[in-house]
């Protein structure tokens, strides 16, 4: 049983160890950092404020190798005393490494299956293909996401844009009266 648990670990472990921040990346290569291609992109204007407003841009102006899987815009704000909740919430669509969708599906075909990342967060992301198409679910989720044909490679990240929110926030609950 314990020969199965790491032979299994190390099929994913393998796939994935060639989209690591030092891979050369099949995309192009852009001049800034994430947190730059995050702002200067209109279709993340609101993960750009969210990021901004929760102290987490600082991460993605220094060094690393970081992978953003940031929703579309209208599918996250940030209102006043929610900024640790949505800290918390982008966390989750952060990973280790520099990923982009190459290399994904690469892992995923000589998976054979679907593949797994940690989050920064507390959960992970299990990539697979659905049709032709990246689709992502969080460990914590029950939403299936789409990864977008859009994807930046910047100097310490890559940016690859998602339809909806892997996770989202709680609920507010009911006043009592």
């Amino acid at each position: 049983m314990k020969r199965n648990l790491i032979a299994l670990a190390a099929s994913v472990a393998l796939p994935l160890a060639a989209c690591t921040a030092e891979s050369d990346p099949a995309g192009p290569q852009e001049a800034g950092s994430m947190m730059e291609a995050v702002e200067g992109n209109s279709l993340t204007t609101d993960v750009a404020a969210a990021l901004s407003a929760t102290g987490l841009s600082g991460v993605f102006d220094g060094p690393g190798g970081y992978t953003l899987l940031a929703p579309a815009n209208g599918s996250l704000s940030v209102n006043e005393g929610e900024e640790a909740l949505v800290a918390a919430v982008l966390r989750e669509h952060i990973l280790p490494g520099q990923l982009d969708s190459a290399s994904i599906r690469s892992a995923i075909e000589t998976n054979g299956g679907p593949v797994t990342v940690s989050t920064f967060g507390s959960g992970t992301v299990e990539f697979s293909l659905d049709g032709d198409v990246i689709v992502a679910r969080h460990s914590g989720g029950t939403a299936t996401t789409r990864l977008a044909a859009d994807e930046t490679i910047t100097g310490n990240g890559a940016l690859l844009q998602i339809d909806q929110p892997l996770v989202s926030l709680p609920a507010e609950e009911p006043a009592a009266n």
